[in-house]
């Protein structure tokens, strides 16, 4: 015969086991739900590894689809093109945490001779593209520091710095270049050392001979661009578990200071879906929730977002090099839209 304490301690034992045991049914239920939509739309042309994760409990985390005749794995690699523009942002923080610059330092601090109109951009007008570079593309393919920042120099401005949002590649080649300056190291080597490796990030690496052939093949092929090492931030490859863990690191306060976290997910600029913060844009989601999240796309087929909800705890990553869906919508948006859809997010 059981004593009342016995008793309350078994029925509270039975309980919590019939609670797991339902937390663990509705997981299932989701994880088929979200595995039936992604495969609806791999017979319609998308290939790709999907991880969604609510907190540390993985919700979906798969490889879909094929690429010629070779299966997608979900631990595969994946170009992530301007997803790849945070970890510039990143890198820029760290260096603020030691000290190092600030964040109202203007350019003439640390690249000799700027223009006299491009003197006094900040570092924060480059990492929220308020600078008033236009869009350009004079960083790629540039053999060394020096040439690249010479390069990016010489592109025009669109507007005045500080008068409002211009997306760019050229702001994040010249952050790129002050981290290297303040650094004295590549970029390349700063990102391994001061960001990958604390975070664990193991599947994420930059172009190159012995690197790309790693990848996720392309459908068309990878451009010549991306099979040599390049100077800068460009050709930047990862894969989802990845991504998702470098996101919970960063938010964590692990890679930069709590303080740093917030300047990165702070909105500085409007834009369509929101605010621009530092690398990273700040927006509502359709059903309301506030999100944070970073996405890249090159016109060879790569297509990669990773957005995260703070208030559900809620991260989507998606890399996929199946190019777009239709006319107006990549790949990675199409999943995403549906992902938001059957979570409510």
């Amino acid at each position: 015969m059981l004593g009342r304490r016995a008793f309350i301690v078994l029925a509270a034992s039975c309980v919590g086991s019939s609670g797991r045991a339902s937390n663990a049914a509705i997981r299932r239920s989701t994880t088929s739900a979200l595995t039936e939509l992604v495969q609806k739309n791999t017979a319609k042309g998308f290939s790709g590894s999907i991880l969604v994760a609510r907190g540390n409990r993985l919700l979906l985390h798969g490889g879909f689809g094929t690429v010629g005749s070779r299966a997608v794995r979900r631990n595969d690699r994946f170009w992530i093109s301007s997803i790849a523009k945070q970890f510039v942002s990143a890198a820029v923080l760290k260096l603020a945490d030691q000290g190092k610059l600030k964040l109202t330092d203007p350019l003439s601090l640390f690249l000799s001779s700027p223009p006299s109109d491009k003197a006094g951009i900040t570092v924060l007008q480059l990492l929220s593209h308020t600078s008033g570079f236009g869009q350009g593309y004079a960083g790629e393919n540039q053999p060394n520091h020096d040439m690249a920042v010479s390069a990016l120099l010489g592109e025009p401005l669109l507007t005045a710095p500080g008068v409002g949002f211009n997306y760019s590649n050229t702001n994040f080649d010249l952050a790129t270049a002050i981290v290297e300056t303040v650094a004295g190291i590549a970029f390349a080597s700063f990102v391994r050392t001061q960001l990958w490796t604390p975070a664990g990030l193991s599947r994420t690496g930059f172009s190159g001979r012995e690197t790309t052939p790693r990848v996720s093949p392309v459908p068309g092929g990878v451009p010549p661009r991306l099979q040599v090492e390049a100077w800068g931030e460009h050709g930047v490859f990862s894969s989802t578990v990845d991504l998702f863990h470098w996101y919970r690191a960063l938010a964590a306060g692990q890679i930069v200071s709590v303080a740093r976290v917030k300047q990165l997910f702070t909105p500085i600029a409007k834009i369509s879906e929101g605010y621009a913060g530092l690398g990273w844009f700040i927006g509502i989601s359709p059903a309301g929730n506030q999100m944070v999240f970073t996405r890249g796309n090159d016109d060879f087929g790569p297509n990669s977002l990773l957005y995260a909800y703070p208030d559900s705890g809620v991260v989507i990553v998606v890399l996929t090099h199946s190019g777009d869906a239709d006319e107006e919508t990549s790949w990675s948006r199409r999943i995403l839209a549906e992902i938001q859809s059957n979570l409510n997010l």
